[in-house]
């Protein structure tokens, strides 16, 4: 047993203490099933093609980038193309993906040309989804009213390979993802936890990101969107992303590891909200609307994942 300030780490497992829980509000479902979301970049589309059965089917994929959307879930839940694959079985759900063939750069709906990110995660269905099976009820609570948001889960890092050196970035990101609303200003924040980041110019050996000169770094992160999405140009949109062993202090991944991770990421939400300019420093006004786990990746990288065990609890204060 290795006790330490920041935890307790036995045997692959990563564990924050509380000695004294708050009262527990509600806790997000884990996932009996999924949907698929449409993959086209800035344009809305029906989820479809359930895994079996469908009235199970309370998470989702999403498919964010990608050069093709993927086809239905057949019989055995899989849904599968050349260019990435999904399985979901007792064993939990299995992401991976293969861009070696992908483009290097792309002009995004905003304009921009940029490295061409492609993404695949899940995240449970929300009231967004309203004809689905829901996975995250409809609390609407405040970030105020809140002792903890506890996250558990348990990740594998089974494959990662960079084909070839032809991109001038080359990206690889394991990602826990908040997405959270301020009704009063309109804002939007897009907080990811990175549990394995390999950034342009790093060897595959090598888990440290590389931040570019010119992002704004705050408590050991940096803020990737400053007010507008800079991949579909939609307006009051922020977005931080921090390694989860500097946010936490806990294990990062490693190519054939498997860590199981349960933290209370409420403080760090609140730190940053309290960093980033321009942001509603209110916390009466922030509300968590959704959450998003998965991989990104930009360059010619082959990539699989395994996720089991997810389970998201909110407590309120006591």
């Amino acid at each position: 047993m290795n006790l330490k300030i920041y935890g307790l780490l036995i045997s692959g497992s990563f564990f924050i203490p509380s000695f004294v829980y708050a009262q527990k509000i509600y806790s997000v479902q884990s996932p009996t099933g999924y949907y698929i979301l449409p993959g086209q970049m800035g344009k809305k589309g029906k989820p479809y093609g359930p895994t079996f059965p469908p009235e199970k089917a309370n998470w989702n994929i999403g498919q964010w980038g990608t050069p093709l959307d993927l086809p239905s879930f057949n019989d055995q839940n899989v849904s599968a193309n050349q260019w990435a694959k999904v399985i979901f079985s007792p064993s939990g759900l299995k992401l991976s993906q293969n861009a070696q063939n992908f483009s290097c750069m792309r002009i995004y709906p905003s304009g921009r040309k940029m490295a061409a990110e492609w993404a695949l995660f899940e995240g449970p269905n929300n009231q967004a989804y309203k004809d689905l099976p829901r996975a995250m009820p409809s609390a609407n609570l405040a970030l105020s009213d809140l002792e903890q948001v506890r996250l558990h889960v348990t990740i594998s890092l089974d494959t990662l390979k960079l084909t070839d050196h032809l991109c001038s970035i080359n990206k690889a990101f394991i990602v826990e993802g908040f997405v959270l609303v301020n009704t009063f200003s309109h804002q939007t924040l897009f907080y990811s936890v990175g549990t394995f980041l390999l950034g342009s110019g790093n060897t595959l050996s090598s888990y440290q990101i590389v931040r570019p000169a010119n992002e704004d770094r705050t408590h050991g992160g940096i803020t990737y969107f400053k007010g507008e999405n800079m991949e579909t140009g939609a307006k009051h949109v922020f977005g931080y992303s921090v390694p989860i062993s500097e946010a936490f202090g806990a294990p990062e991944l490693e190519v054939g590891k498997t860590i199981t991770y349960n933290l209370n990421v409420l403080p760090s939400l609140i730190k940053t909200i309290r960093s980033i300019n321009n942001l509603d420093q209110n916390l009466d006004h922030w509300t968590l609307r959704s959450f998003f786990q998965g991989q990104t990746i930009a360059g010619h990288i082959i990539i699989t994942s395994t996720w089991q065990n997810t389970k998201l609890d909110l407590y309120s204060k006591i």
